[in-house]
């Protein structure tokens, strides 16, 4: 009843948008869901087709407050050419930001709604164990917790993910766990025994978290026609980086967090190889080191 995917260097591959992912125990798990992988071959998550991850019907990325006339105002408010914003719109993809209350916009902490939780210890089915490698738990997601609308990519619509990984490059050990909602568990214990040694697996401190919807950039936009254009004949990076900066805290409905968990959208490269091909980035967990997931 559990489905397993594993990870390789902390990537996680999935299908074309044609296939569907089966649960571990054989059913159909519709439109979303995790294959079981034998660690050799990756799992799989499958990635919106319909969806048009610039701007639609002068509404863009489903539930963040921000739409085509407020990115030309901006624009004009960085001196940045309504051309260059176009090119801008079109570099777009959806993502949730999993935040500490304290870091939700003041004008939202009201009605949040907890779905994710750091740390901890998993709650497995009866006769799951914890994964091989006994990496230890960096994160729980409630599925049917999170906003709907908001990603173009597609999870499963209820259960829990549970991510378990060292924060470190490359990790020696990382495996996600679906866990379908209704399936009974019981938390493990931290301690085990190995060749008669009693052991213990790290344990990372317990924080809720909280879903915002945000916005994400694909960080080669600045080479488009338009914005080479631009720069090319005199205009202002730092004016360009300030009019990306006030688009998407703009999204967020606040400030950006700056450490966080990121689910769905580009990710940062800083730590790993941009988005290319296929990838699409499943989940981007930062913290004194930073661990992604990646699905096509």
């Amino acid at each position: 009843m559990v489905a397993v995917v594993a990870l390789v260097d902390v990537e996680l591959f999935g299908p074309s948008p044609t296939r569907s992912a089966a649960r571990a125990d054989g059913q159909d798990a519709g439109a979303v869901g995790y294959a079981l992988a034998d660690g050799k071959d990756r799992g799989r998550v499958r990635r919106a087709t319909t969806r048009d991850m610039s701007v639609a019907h002068g509404t863009i990325a489903g539930m963040t407050p921000i739409d085509e006339r407020l990115v030309h105002e901006t624009a004009a408010e960085y001196g940045v050419p309504g051309p260059v914003a176009q090119e801008f719109m079109a570099r777009f993809r959806p993502c949730l930001y999993l935040v500490p209350h304290e870091e939700v916009p003041p004008p939202r902490r009201e009605n949040v709604r907890s779905a994710a939780r750091t740390g901890g210890l998993p709650a497995l089915p009866d006769g799951v164990d914890w994964p091989e490698g006994r990496a230890p738990l960096v994160l729980s997601v409630d599925c049917a917790a999170l906003p709907h609308d908001v990603l173009d990519i597609e999870l499963p619509a209820d259960g829990h993910l549970l991510f378990f990984t060292e924060i470190e490059y490359p990790p020696e050990s990382s495996v996600v766990l679906h866990i379908p909602a209704g399936a009974r568990t019981t938390e493990r214990a931290a301690t085990y025994e190995f060749n008669g040694e009693a052991m213990e697996v790290r344990v990372h401190e317990p924080r809720t978290l909280y879903p915002m919807p945000g916005l994400t950039l694909d960080s080669d936009w600045p080479g488009g026609p338009q914005t080479r254009a631009f720069l090319d004949g005199g205009g202002e990076e730092d004016a360009l980086d300030c009019f990306e900066e006030a688009v998407l805290d703009a999204a967020f409905g606040g400030h950006r967090p700056g450490v966080c968990v990121q689910i769905g959208g580009f990710s940062n490269p800083w730590d790993m190889a941009p988005d290319e091909g296929d990838l699409v980035l499943l989940s981007q967990m930062a913290g004194r080191r930073s661990t992604t997931a990646y699905a096509p």
